[in-house]
């Protein structure tokens, strides 16, 4: 399991939850913002920081899906 958080200077948000937020950011709305989306693994403790533009998704997936389709690549 993989927790995902997307930190921009001010704010944090944390991306996991049961229910869909009203307005969900995507990860496109993080390309070229001072953002960094930062995974780290339950299982393993294997943790990364990612520039939205380097996350192998596609721009419309909502912030909160990503831990869904994100793989530990330790």
């Amino acid at each position: 399991m993989l927790w995902v958080l997307h930190m921009a200077r001010g704010s944090v948000g944390l991306a996991m939850s049961t229910q869909p937020p009203p307005n969900p950011v995507r990860l496109g709305d993080l390309v070229g913002t001072e953002t960094w989306v930062w995974f780290y693994c339950l299982d393993c403790g294997h943790d990364v920081f990612r520039r939205p533009e380097d996350v192998p998704l596609a721009p419309d997936v909502p912030i909160y899906r990503i831990a869904e389709r994100a793989v530990c690549s330790a």
